[in-house]
């Protein structure tokens, strides 16, 4: 799958840059763009053809869930992965019930290991 871009939807910069160096470390990086709030994400990606995100949960001016819900309104190919630092069940539920069919996301947690965080992003944004 070529990649143009992936949009990161973090406004912690820290938890970007742990992104931007995971990201750029692997054999074909892709373009990052950076959103540091839900509306400019939704802006980068609905730009995109096939949008591909990373997403944090908790943003301002519009928060991960409700980014994604816009997205997929409009287009429902897109893939995210949401990362989060909170474990609770209830994000998990809110996604549940605003996931298109045969969308492709995941849900990882910020505190888990790099590798982890690196193969929940490869699985959905990467692999067919």
């Amino acid at each position: 799958m070529s990649v143009t871009a992936l949009v990161v939807a973090e406004d912690n910069p820290k938890d970007f840059e742990f992104l931007q160096q995971m990201i750029s470390g692997w054999p074909n990086p892709c373009r990052i763009e950076r959103a540091t709030n839900g509306i400019a994400a939704l802006e980068l990606a609905l730009a995109q053809e096939a949008p591909l995100v990373i997403s944090d949960i908790q943003m301002p001016q519009m928060n991960g869930i409700e980014f994604a819900k816009a997205l997929w309104a409009r287009k429902p190919q897109a893939r995210i992965v949401f990362w989060s630092q909170h474990k609770d069940e209830m994000y998990v539920r809110s996604l549940s019930r605003i996931v298109p069919p045969d969308t492709v996301y995941g849900y990882v947690l910020k505190s888990n290991p790099r590798e982890r965080i690196e193969s929940a992003v490869r699985t959905v944004l990467f692999e067919d």
